[in-house]
C-alpha cells in the first residue's frame, strides 16, 4: 500500500516537473497505467501478439504519445510565447520554436525525451 501511495506521489511530482499540472485525474491515471505497461514491455519479450506484455506496451506507448501530441498542439495554439508554464516541455517547445531548423527538435524528440524522463523516474522509484 505505500509503495503504491509511493509512486502515485512521485508519478505526479515527475509529470507536474516535465509536463505541467494536469487537472483531469482520469486522464492522468491512465496516463500512468499506460506507463507502467510501457516500463513492464521493456522487460518482456519482445512479441507482436496481442495479450502479450510487449504489445499492451507497445499500445500504451502510442497513447502516451497521442497525449503528449495533444499536449503540444494546445499550447502552440495558445501561443508558446503567451503560454506561462514553467516545465520541461515548455522550455523544449520554447527551445525548439527559437533554435535554428538545423539545431531544432523534432515533435517526435521531445515527445522521447518526455517519455524517456518519464519513465526513468518511475524505475527509480521502483528500484
Amino acid at each position: 500500500v505505500v509503495l503504491d501511495a509511493a509512486l502515485d506521489v512521485t508519478f505526479r511530482a515527475i509529470c507536474e516537473m516535465l509536463i505541467g499540472p494536469q487537472e483531469d485525474a482520469h486522464k492522468l491515471g491512465q496516463l500512468q497505467s499506460d506507463v507502467m505497461d510501457v516500463t513492464q514491455a521493456m522487460l518482456a519479450l519482445p512479441i507482436r501478439l496481442p495479450g502479450t506484455r510487449f504489445y499492451r506496451g507497445l499500445q500504451a506507448r502510442k497513447r502516451i504519445m497521442d497525449a503528449l501530441r495533444q499536449e503540444i498542439c494546445m499550447r502552440r495554439e495558445n501561443g508558446l510565447k503567451l503560454d506561462r508554464r514553467d516545465d520541461f516541455l515548455q522550455t523544449l517547445l520554447l527551445k525548439s520554436h527559437m533554435d535554428s531548423p538545423e539545431e531544432a527538435l523534432t515533435d517526435e524528440q521531445i515527445l522521447d525525451n518526455i517519455l524517456t524522463l518519464i519513465i526513468a523516474g518511475i524505475d527509480i522509484c521502483q528500484s
